[in-house]
C-alpha cells in the first residue's frame, strides 16, 4: 500500500518490504535518524517506550505466577545487557557493534532500556499530555492515574505495569473521556 501510494506514511518498529527491497517510492522520513533520534533523547531525556506489560489486577492477585513473568523479563533484559557488553566473545558479528554499546552506554547510562513506573514518569506523563493536546483527547489524562503494581518484594523487579485506578476510570467516564 504505501510503494503504490495508497498510503503516504507508516509508523511501525519493522522496515516494511518496500523499503528493504528498495523501492524508489519508500523513504525514511528523516533520512539521519540516528541523529535525529538521539537529538531528541538528548533535549527530551525520553527514549520511546516501545513495550508494556499489563495484568488484570485480578489474575495479578489470584495468581502468584504472574510475579514471576516481569522477572523472566528483567532477567532476560539483564541477560541481553551483559551480552551485549562482553568484548571477549562478541555474539553479534555485526561491524561496531563494542562502538555502539558504548556510545549508547555513554548517551543513556548503563541500563538503557529502563523499565518501572518512576523510571518512565517522564516519558509517560508526555505521553499523556502530547495526547491530551491533540483531537484523540479533550481532556488530560495524567499518568499519575496509573497505578504501578509492585511484582516482587524486592525493588530491583518493578515494571512498567500499571492499571487505572478504578475511581479514576469511572471519573473519566462521567466526563466522556473514556468510552
Amino acid at each position: 500500500m504505501l510503494d503504490a501510494g495508497e498510503i503516504d506514511a507508516i509508523f511501525t518498529a519493522r522496515a516494511p518490504s518496500s523499503f528493504t527491497s528498495g523501492s524508489p517510492n519508500v523513504r525514511r522520513l528523516f533520512g539521519n535518524y540516528w541523529e535525529v533520534e538521539e537529538d531528541y533523547f538528548r533535549r527530551t531525556g525520553i527514549f520511546p517506550i516501545m513495550h508494556t506489560i499489563v495484568i488484570k489486577r485480578k489474575i495479578y492477585e489470584e495468581n502468584r505466577g504472574s510475579r514471576c513473568l516481569l522477572q523472566g523479563f528483567v532477567a532476560s533484559k539483564n541477560m541481553t545487557l551483559e551480552v551485549l557488553q562482553n568484548t571477549a566473545s562478541l555474539h553479534s558479528s555485526l561491524p561496531w557493534l563494542v562502538r555502539s554499546v558504548e556510545h549508547a552506554k555513554k548517551l543513556m547510562g548503563d541500563d538503557w532500556w529502563t523499565y518501572g513506573i518512576e523510571k518512565n514518569r517522564h516519558a509517560l506523563d508526555t505521553l499523556c499530555r502530547i495526547i491530551s493536546s491533540r483531537a484523540w483527547r479533550q481532556k488530560r489524562w495524567p499518568s499519575k492515574t496509573c497505578l504501578p503494581l509492585r511484582l516482587s518484594t524486592s525493588s530491583r523487579y518493578r515494571g512498567l505495569v500499571f492499571a487505572m485506578r478504578r475511581r479514576a476510570v469511572s471519573r473519566y467516564k462521567k466526563r466522556g473521556i473514556l468510552k
